[in-house]
């Protein structure tokens, strides 16, 4: 790689920027494909079992099948960023795939809020007939709208993102003018904001449920060691997902929110501050990040996805009907086998149809 070419660098700066962006986009490249890869299995788990034809598994489904177009189109960028290979049209190319990226991203996401949505209605809302008569309709119509908004927010990035012709190595906005300003936010109200607050609200309502949640017909004590194990477990699941989603998007908004208020042009921030420059660089991979994430994280608390994923591994071919993220339950006295088993699927289905 001739890092004095002069066709793609005109600063001094420019072959430390090039070598940070290399780097770190050799370190990226592996991680986007293990994201393929685990989606890819996730999707033959989803196809392997017809237990899997509910409608959350299908919403995980669609939320697999975005991540994948997304890593598949980040491994792209960093490939020509790590080869060195960037003019000026392959470079314009690679900025606007970022709505390719950001729309699958976004779908994703909001399929993430769905899923919380349809767990609260089950979880808290069993008895909820007008959820339970229109869930098809509502999923398939709520669906439709995710793809539509997802993709009209994108949108603008198509003719707002353009290369600067005296450093293709960077992405650059058009003049940030207080229309483009206006969009970033909305931006990040629709593809950050409202997704992480639906799924923040509807878990923590969950979570209160199951604090005050005690099953009909029995005692406080009745069960009483089984049930706070399982509470606790399920509560500290909640978390960690919500945690997940919350800590591990908001770099990129957070890049683009600060571009809206202070009108700053990625090329000036160049100028400006090399730390700023390499955080706005570095925002983008973290966010999209979850894509490669969300696999592991069906693995590690759907207990069937897990289940499954052992017998393909290992070749077995049965399912267990087992609720998703069910820990193991001592053993209960033979009177109580019935209602143990019922209240722990109450307990625990988060992902569960």
């Amino acid at each position: 790689m001739n890092l004095s070419n002069e066709k793609y660098f005109n600063s001094s700066y420019s072959p430390f920027y090039f070598n940070l962006f290399s780097y770190a986009s050799i370190a990226a490249i592996p991680l986007c494909i293990v994201g393929v890869a685990a989606n890819l299995f996730l999707l033959c788990i989803f196809l392997s079992d017809k237990y899997f034809n509910k409608i959350t598994y299908r919403l995980m489904f669609i939320s697999a099948t975005t991540d994948i177009i997304s890593c598949l189109t980040s491994t792209c960028a960093y490939i020509q960023i790590a080869g060195g290979s960037l003019h000026y049209f392959s470079s314009l190319i690679m900025c606007k795939s970022i709505f390719i990226t950001m729309t699958s991203y976004g779908i994703s996401m909001m399929n993430l809020c769905l899923i919380a949505i349809d767990r609260y209605f089950v979880i808290v809302k069993p008895t909820e007939v007008c959820y339970r008569m229109h869930k098809q309709r509502l999923m398939i119509g709520s669906e439709i709208l995710i793809w539509i908004i997802s993709i009209v927010i994108n949108v603008p990035f198509l003719f707002i993102i353009q290369v600067h012709e005296s450093n293709v190595l960077f992405c650059e906005f058009t003049k940030i003018t207080p229309l483009v300003s206006s969009y970033f936010i909305i931006f990040d109200i629709f593809m950050y904001i409202i997704p992480v607050f639906v799924i923040i609200i509807t878990y923590w309502r969950i979570i209160v449920h199951q604090k005050m949640y005690l099953p009909p017909g029995q005692t406080i004590s009745a069960n009483g060691e089984l049930r706070i194990y399982q509470k606790k477990k399920f509560i500290r699941m909640l978390i960690s997902i919500t945690l997940c989603y919350v800590l591990t998007t908001w770099p990129f908004f957070t890049t683009v929110l600060g571009v809206a208020i202070s009108k700053t042009s990625l090329v000036r921030l160049h100028k400006q501050s090399t730390t700023l420059l390499i955080l706005a660089f570095c925002s983008y991979g973290i966010t999209t990040s979850i894509t490669i994430l969300n696999p592991f994280i069906y693995l590690r608390f759907d207990n069937n996805i897990r289940t499954r994923a052992m017998q393909l591994i290992f070749y077995r071919n049965m399912l267990p009907r087992s609720n998703s993220i069910l820990p193991k339950r001592p053993q209960m006295p033979s009177s109580s086998n019935q209602s143990s088993r019922q209240n722990s699927a109450k307990i625990t289905g988060i992902y569960q149809c």
